[in-house]
C-alpha cells in the first residue's frame, strides 16, 4: 500500500511539482488514521454479517453454480498494463443463494440493509468491505445511527412492506450508481426474484431509488415486471421489510479493510459470474420484442460518445478521422444515449464487432455473443469490460491511446486521440 502510495506522489510530483505532492502527502497524512480507525471499528466496534454468517442465520435457496474460468490475454501491440494483467488467469465464484431476511430495515441515506439485531448485512453493501468503510468514513452520522442501534434498545423505525428486494445502489452516494453496473449486476438479481416466486409463490416487489433514470424502468418493464410491483426508496427514509428477499451478489465476498486496497492493481471485486451474465443474455432475447425495434442495426459498431457531456468526456478528439476510417471497413457510428433500452438490446445483439472508448455503453456487451470487442483506453484503465468479454466467450482487444491533453494523464474523462492505422491493425487481426 505504501508503495503504491509513494507512487502515485510521484506522479503527481510529475504533473503538479512540489506543491501538489505536498498537499498530497498532508492530505493522505491526515485522512490515514481516520480510514485506520473506521477498518479497527470493523473489527470489533459493530456487528457485520458476512455471507457465511447469513447462512447460519437465515433461511436460504441456492442455484446455479459456475465453474472457474479462465481469463486469457487481450490482443494487444503495446505492452499490457498493470491494470489489465493482474485480473488475467483463474477466476473463482461461490455458489450464489437467495437470502429470507425476516424483518430486515434498509437504512436511511445509505440503503445498507441492517438485521434485526442492527448487524450490517455486507451483501447489502455489494459484498465489498473497503465500499462500506469508505462509505461510513464519509458519513459519520450514518456509522452513529448504525453503532446506536447496535449498542442500545433503539431500532429504526420507518415505512412497512411485506415482501420486497432491493435494487437500489447501496451504498448510496446521492446518486443512482450509472448505466455500467445496472446490466451487470443489478438486472442478474432478478434471476433471484424468479426462482423466489417459483419456490414460495410470493411475488416480491422491487425496492428502486427515487426518481430512477429511465433506463432502470424500460429495462425492467422489457424482463416482464410493471409499475405496480415497484416502490421508491426515499433516501431519507427506513424501510422496514418483513420479509426481505436478499440474493448474494454475482461477486466474491471482498474483505480487504479499504485503507489497504488498491483500485487500480485489485479489481476482482469487480469480477462477475459468467452464469450471471448468459441469464441475463438468454432472458433479454426472449423477452424483446423484436418488432417493436426501430432501429437500423447494423452488425459493426463504433460506439460515438458526442452525445455524453465534456464533465464525462472520454470522447474520442479525432472522431471524424477515425469514423471515416472505419466506414470503410462497413462500421455505423451510433450515440447510444438517444436509445431505448430494447434497441440498445438488438443493437448489441445483432453485433459482430465493436469498437468503443472505456465507457458505460459498452456494458451493453452483455447482450452480444460472436462478436469481438476493441476498448480504447486512454488515462483511466479499468478491466471491467475485458473480464466481461472474456466471460462470455467473445474476442477482445485494447488499445491505448494517448490523452488529448498529455499533461492530465490523472484525469478519468480526457478526451483522447486515436490512431486510424492502430485501430484498423487490431480490426485486421482480432
Amino acid at each position: 500500500m505504501l508503495g503504491n502510495k509513494i507512487n502515485s506522489l510521484g506522479e503527481k510530483y510529475r504533473n503538479e511539482g512540489f506543491s501538489g505532492a505536498f498537499y498530497s502527502t498532508m492530505d493522505y497524512a491526515m485522512r490515514y488514521p481516520q480510514k485506520r480507525l473506521i477498518s479497527e471499528l470493523y473489527n470489533a466496534g459493530f456487528s457485520v454479517l458476512h455471507r457465511n454468517d447469513l447462512k447460519k442465520k437465515y433461511t436460504y435457496t441456492t442455484f446455479s453454480a459456475d465453474k472457474k474460468i479462465e481469463i486469457s490475454t487481450p490482443l494487444m501491440f503495446s505492452p499490457i498494463p498493470e491494470e489489465l494483467n493482474h485480473v488475467i488467469g483463474i477466476h473463482e465464484f461461490e455458489q450464489p443463494a437467495i437470502f429470507e431476511v425476516n424483518n430486515g430495515t434498509i437504512l436511511n441515506n445509505s440503503g445498507i440493509v441492517l438485521a434485526d439485531d442492527g448487524s450490517i448485512i455486507l451483501e447489502s453493501a455489494q459484498c465489498r468491505r473497503p465500499l462500506l468503510e469508505n462509505h461510513l468514513y464519509k458519513n459519520r452520522r450514518t456509522l452513529y445511527n448504525i453503532l446506536k442501534y447496535q449498542h442500545s434498545f433503539y431500532k429504526p423505525t420507518g415505512r412497512e412492506v411485506e415482501c420486497a428486494m432491493p435494487m437500489i445502489t447501496a451504498p448510496y452516494e446521492g446518486n443512482n450508481g450509472g448505466y455500467a453496473d445496472w446490466p451487470r449486476k443489478f438486472l442478474p438479481r432478478l434471476q433471484a426474484v424468479e426462482l423466489y416466486k417459483k419456490k414460495t409463490g410470493n411475488k416480491p416487489k422491487l425496492i428502486l431509488n427515487q426518481d430512477p433514470p429511465s433506463y432502470q424502468i424500460q429495462s425492467l418493464k422489457t424482463l416482464g415486471y410493471n409499475s405496480d410491483q415497484f416502490i421508491f426508496w426515499d433516501p431519507s427514509e427506513n424501510i422496514r421489510v418483513n420479509n426481505l428477499v436478499l440474493p448474494t451478489t454475482n461477486t466474491n465476498e471482498f474483505n480487504t479493510p479499504y485503507y489497504k486496497h488498491n483500485r487500480n492493481t485489485n479489481r476482482f471485486y469487480n469480477s462477475v459470474s459468467p452464469n450471471s451474465l448468459k441469464w441475463l443474455r438468454e432472458t433479454a432475447h426472449e423477452r424483446t420484442n423484436a418488432s417493436s425495434h426501430e432501429i437500423d442495426c447494423h452488425d459493426k459498431i463504433l460506439i460515438s460518445r458526442r452525445d455524453v457531456g465534456s464533465d464525462r468526456g472520454r470522447r474520442i478528439s479525432n472522431f471524424e478521422q477515425i469514423q471515416n476510417a472505419l466506414q470503410k471497413e462497413g462500421f455505423v457510428s451510433y450515440e447510444l444515449g438517444p436509445l431505448s433500452f430494447e434497441q440498445q438490446i438488438a443493437l448489441f445483439s445483432e453485433a459482430s464487432e465493436v469498437v468503443g472508448v472505456h465507457g458505460a455503453g459498452l456494458a451493453n456487451i452483455a447482450f452480444s455473443a460472436d462478436c469481438s470487442i476493441i476498448e480504447i483506453f486512454g488515462s483511466f484503465i479499468r478491466p471491467t469490460y475485458f473480464m466481461m468479454a472474456k466471460k462470455q466467450g467473445l474476442d477482445y482487444a485494447a488499445l491505448l491511446s494517448r490523452s488529448k491533453n498529455e499533461n492530465t494523464n490523472i484525469d478519468p474523462y480526457s478526451d483522447v486521440r486515436v490512431a486510424p492505422e492502430e485501430i484498423l491493425k487490431l480490426i485486421k487481426n482480432i
